[in-house]
C-alpha cells in the first residue's frame, strides 16, 4: 500500500482527533523514517518526545525480543520480574520508595492525583484540591485536562470534576495565596513547562515551593512526563533545581516506544494506595517494563545524559550569539536539549493555525505544530552521528519554496526570515548539504512528523504575529500583515 492508500483507509475507520500528514510511515532506523511510498526523512519529534533512544534501537530491539520469547503479559494478581527490577532502578536513582506502573503519562497523572486524594483523605482532614498553574499540560483524562492550565484543552467537556484550580507559574506569592486551608492537598507543577512554552522557573521557585508545602502541610507533586528520562541532560528534571518533591510522574521516553507510565513516590505518601485502590490491567507487564530496563540502563550508561548536557551548552551559546544579532528573539531558555527561542515572528497562511519546519534536502522530514510553536526533537544519534560534518543550515521562509542554497542574516520583508549553521559541525568531503525551512502551511497542519532523542523545542510565543496573504504550494507569499499582539499556547497531538 502507498501513502495515499493508507491514508485513505485511516479516513473511513479511524476516529478523526488527529489532523495528520498525507504520509504513512512504515520503517525507522535511528533517526530516519521511511514512508509507505519509499521515501526517506529525518525524524524530528520523536513521537512527541518518546522514542529517546531513536528508531528500533538495538537495546530496545533486543528486549523485546528476549522478553517476547519468555511472556509477554501476565496479571498484577502475580510477581513480575521486570517490573520489580525496573522499579528498584527507578528509585535507586531518584527521591522515591514505591513505584506504580500504568501505560501513558495521563494515567500516571491520574494516579497522582488520587493517591494525593487519599493522602488528603487519611492525614489532612480530608483535603482533596490540586493547584496547578497557568499554561500547564497535564493530560486528557477528564481529571487531568481539568489539571491542566490551558482552556483549549478543556473546552467542550463541561462540567468539569471539582477539585482543580489554576495559578500562575514560578509565582511563590500567588501559591501561598491560593493555598485553601480547608481543601488544598497539594501542588502539581512541571519543572520546565514544555507545552507552555518551555518555560524554566526561576532557581529558587522550586525551592520556595517545597519550603511552602512543608510549612503548609501539602504535597508537592511534579509531572515529569516531558522533563523526565534524560531530556533536559538529567535523569529528571527536579534534579536541577535542588529539591525532591513527594509524588513524579514519568512516561513518554521511558518506554523508549513502548506505552509505559510511572507514578513514583515517597514511601510516607506511597502507602495510601493499599490493595485494590488503584490498579492497572496492562500496567508494567514484562513486556513494556523489560524494555524500560533497557533504555534506564541506556541512558545511565552509554552517555546519552553526558550528549544531551554538551550539546545543549553549544546550543545554548549559538542561540544567544543570534539572541544579540537579531531583536525578534527575545529570549533563549531550557536545560539540556529541551530548548526554546521565545518570541520569533512566524510568516503563517490566512486560514492555518500551523508553521512547519520543510527540509528541502533529500526527503528530510519535520514537524507542523500550534500558531506560535515550532518544535523539533534532536536525537543523540542525529546530533552525533547522522549531521556530523555536515553542513546544516536552519531557515524561517515565508513561501513554501525559495533557493536551495544557504543562506545568513535576517532580511525584514523577504522570503528568508532566519538563517544558521547548525553549531558544532564542520564540513566533511563527499557530505551532502541540507536545507531546513521554517514555513506556513496550506494544507498540511498540526503535528506529525516525529524524531529522535532528547528535544530540542524551538518555541515562538510572539507578540506581534505575521500571516501570509493566501499562498499555495505553487507560489510565493503575498507581503505580511500584521496582527494583534497575541500569545498563542502549543498544540500536539498528545
Amino acid at each position: 500500500m502507498k501513502n495515499r492508500d493508507v491514508a485513505k483507509l485511516t479516513e473511513n475507520y479511524v476516529a478523526h482527533t488527529y489532523a495528520r500528514y498525507p504520509i504513512a510511515l512504515v520503517r525507522g532506523k535511528g533517526a530516519r523514517v521511511w514512508d509507505a511510498d519509499g521515501k526517506e526523512y529525518l525524524d524530528f519529534l520523536a513521537g512527541i518526545a518518546v522514542n529517546s533512544l531513536g528508531h528500533c534501537h538495538p537495546a530496545i530491539v533486543r528486549a523485546i525480543q528476549q522478553q517476547a520469547r519468555k511472556l509477554i503479559h501476565v496479571s498484577n494478581l502475580y510477581h513480575i520480574l521486570p517490573q520489580s527490577e525496573l522499579a528498584r532502578e527507578l528509585c535507586r536513582h531518584s527521591f522515591a520508595d514505591r513505584v506504580f506502573f500504568c501505560n501513558s503519562g495521563a494515567e500516571a497523572n491520574e494516579a497522582a492525583i488520587k493517591l494525593a486524594r487519599r493522602y488528603g483523605g487519611e492525614h489532612s482532614n480530608g483535603k482533596y484540591e490540586i493547584l496547578s498553574t497557568h499554561n500547564s499540560f497535564h493530560g486528557r483524562t477528564l481529571a487531568t485536562l481539568t489539571a491542566t492550565g490551558q482552556e483549549k484543552v478543556r473546552a467542550g467537556y463541561d462540567p468539569l470534576p471539582a477539585g482543580f484550580r489554576q495559578i500562575p507559574f514560578n509565582d511563590l506569592r500567588a501559591a501561598e495565596e491560593a493555598i485553601d486551608e480547608q481543601k488544598t492537598v497539594g501542588i502539581l507543577v512541571e519543572p520546565i513547562q514544555a507545552e507552555g512554552g518551555i518555560n524554566v522557573p526561576d532557581e529558587n521557585y522550586f525551592r520556595g515551593l517545597r519550603e511552602l508545602c512543608d510549612r503548609r502541610g501539602l504535597l508537592l507533586i511534579f509531572d515529569e512526563v516531558q522533563t523526565g528520562v534524560g531530556r533536559t541532560g538529567k535523569l529528571f528534571g527536579y534534579e536541577h533545581f535542588g529539591v525532591e518533591p513527594d509524588i513524579m510522574t514519568l512516561a513518554k521516553a521511558l518506554g523508549g516506544g513502548l506505552p509505559l507510565g510511572a507514578m513514583l513516590a515517597r514511601e510516607a505518601v506511597a502507602q495510601s494506595f493499599v490493595p485494590g485502590s488503584h490498579a492497572s490491567t496492562f500496567g508494567g507487564n514484562p513486556l513494556v517494563c523489560g524494555v524500560g530496563l533497557a533504555v534506564m540502563k541506556t541512558l545511565l550508561k552509554g552517555g546519552v545524559l553526558k550528549n544531551s548536557v554538551k550539546m545543549g551548552k553549544v546550543f545554548m551559546q549559538r542561540l544567544h550569539a543570534l539572541k544579540a544579532r537579531f531583536p525578534f528573539i527575545r529570549d533563549i531558555r531550557g536545560k539540556g536539549l529541551m530548548l526554546g527561542i521565545y518570541n520569533i515572528t512566524p510568516y503563517l497562511h490566512p486560514g492555518t493555525n500551523t508553521i512547519a519546519i520543510h527540509v528541502t534536502a533529500p526527503g528530510l522530514s519535520a514537524a507542523g505544530v500550534g500558531l506560535s510553536t515550532l518544535s523539533a526533537a534532536l536525537s543523540a544519534d542525529i546530533l552525533t552521528d547522522n549531521l556530523h560534518g555536515r553542513n546544516t543550515w536552519f531557515t524561517v521562509d515565508s513561501s513554501w519554496h525559495a533557493s536551495a542554497q544557504p543562506v545568513a542574516g535576517w532580511e525584514q520583508g523577504s522570503n528568508t526570515a532566519l538563517a544558521w549553521p547548525a553549531p558544532y559541525f564542520v564540513n566533511r568531503p563527499g557530505v551532502s548539504r541540507h536545507l531546513v525551512r521554517i514555513r506556513g502551511l496550506q494544507s498540511v497542519r498540526h503535528a506529525g512528523f516525529l524524531v529522535s532523542f532528547l528535544s530540542l523545542l524551538i518555541w515562538g510565543a510572539p507578540s506581534a504575529l505575521a500571516a501570509g496573504g493566501g499562498a499555495s504550494a505553487s507560489g510565493s507569499a503575498p507581503p505580511p500583515r500584521a496582527l494583534p499582539p497575541a500569545t498563542y499556547p502549543a498544540t500536539h497531538a498528545e
